[in-house]
């Protein structure tokens, strides 16, 4: 096991060394690995398709197995978790397959491409006795800890408004996952789950209206989008979502009496209460890594519970953020070539 960073919390120096499995050699992957800095656990097996990457990241990552064949990896009793990180639109096959073989499962947002996969995940863990998960990381925060408690401590009154955006200049090539139909590609599921899975959070995931405007990019997935909702007591949120602008990214939750404030809030490491427009109170939480070791921290502790679900991001709570997006996607109009004829 690695050597932990010294400012980790104590009570995680205790969390059991929990042996990991990834699916997927991309970016994410590689930012999970370096949150185990902060977290008892090694990763001893890396899966995915193209040989010579996999074995490019296995070798800078210290990652004893590089494998291009799920199967063999999940034959592997000495693993105790797999994270997914693969394209979102192909994350049902080795998320179910994991949880067939007896592992737990950490799945990265969203945790698939739309509403019935999600379902079939999710019974794929219910049917399992593992630990199952969607990488919510931002829920886990300590920032965001903190802006919840004071929200249910009374500090901004009765919340009423909800306001977020995030957005930057995507890359053009078609081919990018971010611009692909085939890759699920777009701003609603790649960057628009944070604001989603926010609003479920604060406001719940039953809004009564939900009105959308957006713009297509050229391969046609959604390049820009504003999305209004309103829940049936008047509260409401307003959400922006983009790949072609470079969005300041806070996130405000207001009330009768205040409000309080996350700057750039998927990351989010600080967090302000205001009033009347002026900050009354600032609290800053630096990432130990990047943040991701938090909720890393979290299903780590879950597994050595036996628990099957994280209280951070349950499965219930996956599935209203899933079936927003999906109504979000169904206003648009917007398919991707896989989807089922209507």
């Amino acid at each position: 096991m690695r050597s932990m960073t010294s400012n980790a919390p104590a009570e995680w120096a205790e969390l059991p060394p929990l042996r990991w499995g990834l699916v997927g050699a991309g970016g994410i992957a590689r930012s999970l690995t370096l949150s185990l800095a902060a977290v008892p656990g090694d990763v001893v097996a890396v899966c995915a398709r193209n040989p010579e990457r996999t074995a490019a990241f296995a070798e800078a990552h210290g990652i004893p197995t590089p494998l291009t064949d799920l199967d063999e990896m999940l034959a592997d009793d000495s693993i105790d978790i797999v994270y997914v990180a693969t394209p979102h639109s192909v994350h049902e096959e080795p998320v179910v397959a994991a949880l067939e073989a007896g592992k737990s499962v950490l799945c990265e947002k969203p945790l698939s491409h739309g509403l019935t996969s999600t379902l079939r995940c999710i019974d794929a863990a219910r049917a399992s006795s593992s630990t199952f998960m969607e990488a919510m990381w931002t829920r886990f925060l300590p920032a965001w800890r903190a802006a919840e408690s004071w929200i249910e401590a009374g500090d901004i009154g009765e919340v009423r408004t909800l306001t977020a955006s995030m957005g930057f200049p995507a890359p053009t090539d078609p081919t990018h996952r971010l611009m692909d139909p085939a890759l699920a590609g777009g701003a609603l599921l790649d960057i628009g789950v944070y604001v989603l899975a926010l609003t479920q959070r604060i406001l719940g995931g039953d809004p009564e209206d939900v009105q959308v405007l957006w713009e297509p990019t050229a391969t046609g997935v959604d390049g820009q989008a504003s999305i209004g909702m309103r829940w049936a007591d008047g509260r409401m949120a307003n959400l922006s979502l983009s790949l072609v602008s470079d969005m300041e990214g806070t996130a405000v939750v207001s009330g009768t009496e205040g409000a309080v404030a996350v700057p750039s809030f998927h990351r989010g490491e600080e967090v302000h209460l205001t009033r009347r427009r002026e900050v009354i109170r600032t609290e800053r939480f630096p990432h130990l890594v990047n943040g991701l070791e938090h909720q890393v921290a979290a299903i780590t502790a879950a597994v050595a519970d036996g628990a099957q679900e994280v209280a951070g991001m349950t499965w219930a709570d996956s599935i209203e953020v899933a079936a927003l997006s999906q109504r979000i996607r169904d206003r648009m109009g917007l398919r991707y070539p896989f989807d089922p004829p209507t």
